[in-house]
């Protein structure tokens, strides 16, 4: 199944890319899932920087003391904490964007 990934902001710089189509092999995958993938594909420093460790959740809030901005995950122009956070659903074709 494959979805189209934007890229705003330091995810850009991050991956180098402004949009990119990513393909996942599970079946239901959901955000927690495109997320590891992009850990594979980009390394951890990905990772890190959309999942905050001490909640275990999108970091939604900066937390200065490590030098991490708010981000925010989209699934076709909703914003994931509308949804159900990383374990949004997602189908052929869907648009995630990431911006922080």
């Amino acid at each position: 199944m494959k979805v189209e990934v934007r890229y705003l902001l330091m995810f850009h710089r991050l991956t180098g890319k402004t949009k990119e189509i990513i393909e996942l092999e599970q079946s239901n995958p959901t955000v927690r899932d495109l997320i590891s993938k992009l850990g594979q594909i980009y390394g951890q420093q990905i990772v890190d920087a959309l999942i905050d460790p001490k909640t275990g959740d999108v970091r939604y809030t900066p937390d200065l003391k490590e030098n991490k901005k708010a981000v925010r995950i989209l699934v076709n122009g909703r914003m994931t904490w509308w949804l159900n956070g990383l374990d949004t659903k997602l189908k052929e074709g869907d648009v995630v964007q990431l911006f922080g």
